[in-house]
């Protein structure tokens, strides 16, 4: 999930859209657990997205002729990301990506790619190829979808499972089913949704608190020049939940009191945004929000860039 999940933000961050999508529940599996949705139309209308564009063109000058070789401009033909399994775990992970896509060119570079294998799935093609990840080479899997979608999955199970709810074999999502997903188009770029999460068995206080979460929805989005994130956590109980806020407020608290008798004249950008956080609940719903100057997490992406750069150096 996690490398699958990192793969789909770096196309994020190469991409400047000209079209967007918001999530197609038609694709997903109704068993799912978990949604990570990225919409690229809302993303291009931000001084986010377009600060990543103008930083992604500067890094990589060639991307549209390398991308010609595969029939898909990322600078310019994608409309979203959308990322969801069943499961939790280091093999779970569906991406569906929809854009402009010439098919056949794509379909050409995958059959290039070492040990690429072609699965018929009741008359659809699946291409099984090999990818570098974490120093070792693991096997994935992709298929054309439509005219304007492309299926990667870490496993053919899961690909397949997926299939067959768009050919309409097995149950996509009901409307009753993941409802903080159908939140209106246009009002954030990144929307991500969590249920039935796994036990976690450490004896911290934060894996005690987690414990009692159920769910939880995470959103992103930007207005007058702000970034807006607000972090929703439904408990079991009532009486969790405000268990939950008062350790959050406690974090955060120390987080301020810490920073505040800091002597030192270069502090990090985050501790600025500590005073932007706020934290509520409301019977089992305990909400996270942060409303910041877009310049803040600019600024942050860049410390987090420098201190890249000089991790690298010999």
């Amino acid at each position: 999930m996690r490398s699958l999940f990192c793969s789909a933000l770096l196309v994020m961050i190469i991409s400047c859209p000209a079209l967007g999508g918001d999530i197609d529940r038609r694709a997903i599996p109704g068993d799912t657990k978990w949604v990570v949705h990225i919409d690229f139309e809302t993303l291009a209308k931000t001084q986010m997205g377009q600060a990543l564009y103008e930083s992604a063109t500067r890094q990589e000058p060639n991307a549209e002729a390398i991308a010609d070789s595969i029939g898909f401009v990322p600078l310019q033909d994608l409309h979203s990301i959308t990322v969801f399994d069943s499961h939790y775990g280091p093999s779970a992970g569906v991406a569906l990506i929809r854009g402009r896509v010439e098919g056949e060119k794509l379909v050409t570079l995958l059959q290039t790619l070492a040990a690429c294998r072609e699965i018929d799935h009741l008359g659809k093609t699946v291409y099984g190829f090999t990818y570098p990840a974490l120093g070792r080479w693991d096997e994935r899997f992709g298929c054309l979808v439509g005219d304007d979608g492309v299926l990667l999955a870490q496993s053919l199970d899961a690909l397949t499972a997926v299939l067959d709810v768009l050919e309409q074999r097995s149950a996509a999502i009901g409307d009753d089913q993941l409802v903080e997903l159908a939140a209106p188009a246009g009002k954030a770029f990144l929307r991500a949704y969590t249920s039935e999460m796994p036990a976690i068995r450490q004896s911290s206080s934060q894996a005690a608190m987690l414990q009692r979460v159920k769910s939880g929805y995470f959103e992103v989005g930007e207005s007058d020049g702000n970034l807006n994130a607000t972090a929703k956590m439904t408990a079991i109980s009532a009486d969790d939940a405000v268990q939950i806020r008062m350790f959050i407020d406690g974090l955060v608290s120390f987080g301020r009191m810490s920073m505040s008798t800091s002597q030192s004249s270069s502090q990090p950008v985050w501790v600025s945004m500590l005073k932007d956080i706020s934290v509520k609940d409301e019977k089992e719903t305990v909400t996270i929000s942060l409303s910041t100057p877009v310049e803040n997490i600019l600024g942050m992406v860049g410390q987090l860039v420098r201190v890249g750069v000089s991790m690298a150096q010999p």
